[in-house]
């Protein structure tokens, strides 16, 4: 009867380390998958260029909001389709927030420096 539980026992113990190795290791390609498409955002979208563009135009801040960014193909060749999707998924959500927050930045201090200018001028026309 003993001889019956510890066989029991191993076989669950083993078939407990296979669950868990499968799963740690699709969690990791997804995980792996979300830090990479934030490292690149962080690399490849310039910040500068969406905050002169909404500074000198609000339409750049409509563009950004609207428009779906591309994601750099050569970080996808060789890799699984969970990658893949995970990778797209994180990269073009945060590349959208990012050009979406410096374009409105830029669109913002524009307006501002506007109105300070229009309202020194309507004071010294008075």
């Amino acid at each position: 009867m003993r001889q019956f539980f510890l066989k029991q026992l191993s076989l669950f113990l083993v078939l407990l380390m296979l669950l868990f190795s499968c799963t740690l290791g699709y969690t990791n390609v997804q995980e792996q998958a979300f830090l990479d498409a934030h490292k690149d955002v962080d690399e490849y979208v310039s910040g500068i260029s969406w905050l002169a563009g909404g500074f000198l135009c609000c339409l750049v801040a409509i563009y950004a909001a609207v428009d779906t960014p591309d994601v750099p193909a050569m970080r996808l060749v060789g890799k699984s389709p969970e990658y893949i999707t995970v990778y797209t998924s994180e990269y073009q959500s945060k590349a959208k927030g990012k050009r979406v927050k410096n374009a409105l930045i830029g669109w913002a201090v524009a307006s501002a420096l506007s109105t300070i200018y229009w309202a020194i001028a309507i004071n010294a026309a008075e």
